[in-house]
């Protein structure tokens, strides 16, 4: 093969895998929302269209003359980790009356090529009027404009309504708002993913609490596995009992890669007995080995599980640790308690917890200073931990996982003696950090990001020179004021790469002959836009441990991760004969 037909066959590669990585993040894609990420995914949609069908079963539709690409995730298991959220500030995700509109507009709107706020607000008023299980809209109360309003914002977000003239947000303030909209029917109709039409499951509307998992595993099931659903249970009235072989495996390489490629982590103890068998077998392996390489993760295979990290931070739609909400700065605080009890904690422990963070920083978290307010700040907590994978509850108590491990609370600072004690941090001068931050130490380690926000530093070899060449910090680099996330790499006569937050990335070299006698180099660290240092891609399984350090400004507890600590998920597995060891490799709600 000549060079160039090299060239372009590892470009073709290197683009389909960014694709791949860019739906994961954004299922609907559209071209006003990011015109070259879909022109990416439009040139490719071929490949895309082939590696996501084998690989985890899911269609990728892409409608270049209408400007979107839709990828319809399937999954058989319920995650509530990825709700709908309003489009304002807090991102509170949905609750059942706006889940409740979004049907019932999403309905009326199928019809209606134009419309105005007034008029959609009528139909939508007659449609649960005339149903009598739904509770009838009523525009007359604010609660009620408000929670209609954050459903436009959604379907808005999604390009499936244009607002023609006028804001939406105005229907807020006054119902006789004047809003023209643009409807997309085709785009509306691709939203749904169930494989399974709401309308062929219709039973009486007194039977659905107690049928409720039965009907939605019914909107999941998929006949390409025979009589085995997606979550692995079988119609024998319809004679689909026996699923061949071929029907069998099929379910499981995509029960497994829709969990690896999808969840934060996959805990060895969640898989069945079957998937964690074909994980194991060689043919297993090598699917998901190859699979997670065309993705352009790296894949950490470790006792308790596995875990996919993207180096740069495509797929990531979370982050952890976060600074951005009190719930995700308090998750962390409560990992050290949540760790050092392995039974788990009650709730009435975590609101204890959650009290005491409160007491000791009285100036932080004011939306919770009530005397309810540790209990919700724990639930809050609590539930970040849940969506990134790190904790679970089990009997009644909230139980850390073995990702959890990798954080460690070290000691916190602060400028105000008044809130918490003035400590300095470990490996920097207290004086120098920023107030409200955290820094990442990372030596001799290039630091990777993926799908989570948790910081990875993977162990390196030494190298031959490492003990002869002096090592210098790169100094970091805070601006606009604002409280970021900054790392130290240990830089030693390389090229500085900069990885995609922002942090300087030296990645070990080879020696070379010349490398004692060439002075060492200094990387400046970048931290931009408000953007976390580390991310990974939804938990980390069995990496070296990161420690995370808190800083206050004003009593304000911020967290930060260095190195440090003890590694949670076993020890790192051997290479079998013709493997290699060590790294490889949604629309509706969000996550």
């Amino acid at each position: 093969m000549s060079t160039l037909a090299n060239q372009l066959a590892a470009a073709e590669r290197e683009e389909v895998a960014r694709a791949v990585r860019l739906l994961l993040a954004r299922p609907l894609l559209t071209e006003a929302a990011d015109p070259a990420g879909f022109e990416l995914v439009r040139r490719r949609r071929e490949p895309l269209a082939r590696w996501f069908d084998y690989t985890c079963g899911w269609t990728l539709v892409v409608e270049p003359r209408r400007g979107y690409a839709r990828l319809a995730k399937v999954r058989a298991d319920p995650d509530a980790s990825r709700p709908a959220r309003r489009a304002r500030s807090g991102r509170a995700p949905f609750d059942r009356r706006r889940y409740v509109l979004l049907c019932v507009t999403a309905a009326e709107l199928l019809s209606l090529p134009m419309t105005t706020i007034g008029l959609l607000a009528d139909r939508v008023v007659r449609a649960t009027a005339a149903d009598g299980a739904l509770t009838a809209f009523d525009p007359v109360h604010r609660s009620e404009r408000t929670a209609f309003v954050d459903v436009l914002k959604l379907l808005e977000s999604y390009d499936v309504l244009r607002a023609v003239d006028g804001t939406t947000e105005a229907y807020v303030a006054s119902a006789e708002a004047k809003v023209l909209y643009r409807v997309d029917a085709t785009l509306l109709m691709r939203l749904p993913a169930a494989p399974v039409g709401a309308s062929r499951l219709a039973v009486p509307p007194d039977e659905v609490p107690a049928r409720f998992g039965e009907l939605l595993a019914g909107l999941t099931r998929e006949r390409r596995y025979g009589g085995a659903s997606g979550d692995g249970t079988g119609d024998e009235s319809r004679g689909d009992g026996a699923a061949t072989d071929a029907q069998r495996n099929l379910r499981l390489r995509h029960s497994v890669l829709r969990r690896l490629f999808d969840d934060p982590v996959l805990h060895r103890a969640d898989l069945a007995e079957d998937e964690l068998a074909y994980v194991t077998s060689l043919t297993g392996r090598q699917i998901m080995r190859r699979s997670v390489e065309q993705a352009g993760f790296l894949l950490e295979e470790r006792a308790e599980g596995f875990l996919l990290v993207d180096p740069d931070g495509i797929a990531t739609d979370v982050r952890f640790p976060d600074d951005t909400s009190t719930a995700r700065v308090a998750a962390l605080l409560l990992l050290e308690p949540l760790c050092a009890a392995p039974a788990g904690l009650l709730p009435e422990q975590l609101a204890e917890a959650g009290a005491e963070l409160l007491r000791r920083f009285p100036r932080w978290a004011r939306a919770y200073q009530s005397d309810d307010g540790g209990a919700r700040l724990s639930d809050d907590a609590v539930r970040v931990l849940r969506d990134t994978g790190l904790a679970r509850t089990a009997g009644g108590r909230v139980v850390a996982r073995p990702a959890a491990h990798r954080y460690r609370l070290m000691e916190t600072t602060g400028a105000d003696t008044k809130d918490a004690p003035a400590q300095e941090a470990v490996g920097t001068d207290a004086s120098e950090a920023p107030a409200r931050g955290a820094r990442a130490a990372v030596v001799d380690a290039p630091v990777r990001e993926g799908r989570a926000g948790v910081s990875v530093a993977p162990a390196q070899r030494p190298r031959p020179d490492a003990v002869d060449v002096p090592v210098r910090e790169a100094p970091a680099d805070v601006r606009n004021d604002t409280p970021v996330q900054e790392a130290r790499a240990a830089v030693v006569d390389a090229p500085v790469r900069e990885g995609r937050a922002g942090v300087s990335v030296a990645p070990a070299q080879r020696p070379r002959p010349d490398a004692v006698d060439v002075p060492v180099r200094e990387a400046p660290a970048d931290v931009r836009n408000d953007t976390p240092v580390q991310e990974a891609r939804a938990g980390v399984v069995d990496a070296p441990v990161q420690q995370q350090v808190a800083d206050t400004a004003d009593g304000v507890p911020v967290p930060r991760t260095g190195e440090g600590g003890q590694d949670a998920l076993g020890h790192e597995r051997a290479a079998g004969p013709g493997e290699t060891s060590g790294r490889a490799p949604e629309l509706g709600e969000q996550r």
